[in-house]
């Protein structure tokens, strides 16, 4: 702030802004291993990432474009889609055709 001599808000107007997509699937558990395995192939151009679920992200020009999150819920029968990209459709776009692809 010093440095730019700018108030935290007008630092933080200087950030990219993200809209985020959530959205759920049923999903049987067996199901699981497999449905991850088929999103990770119909996106191979993202960086896939299992520490927990099934991340996907993508980079433009160097920095975060966008990614997906795909997670197996504990407690129910459940996938959980999570999304977030420049704009609330790519974020849609994305969950939808994760969506797709988990119940088909």
């Amino acid at each position: 702030m010093a440095e730019h001599k700018l108030t935290t808000s007008a630092l933080a107007d200087q950030l990219p802004r993200y809209e985020i997509c959530k959205t759920k699937v049923v999903v049987p558990r067996e199901r699981i291993p497999a449905v991850l395995r088929a999103l990770e192939r119909q996106f191979p151009e993202a960086t896939p990432d299992r520490l927990d679920g099934l991340r996907l992200d993508w980079k433009v020009n160097g920095t975060s474009g966008k990614w997906l999150l795909v997670r197996a819920s504990n407690t129910e029968p459940i996938v959980r889609i999570i999304a977030e990209a420049r704009t609330a459709d790519d974020a849609r776009r994305l969950c939808d055709e994760a969506s797709r692809i988990l119940v088909s």
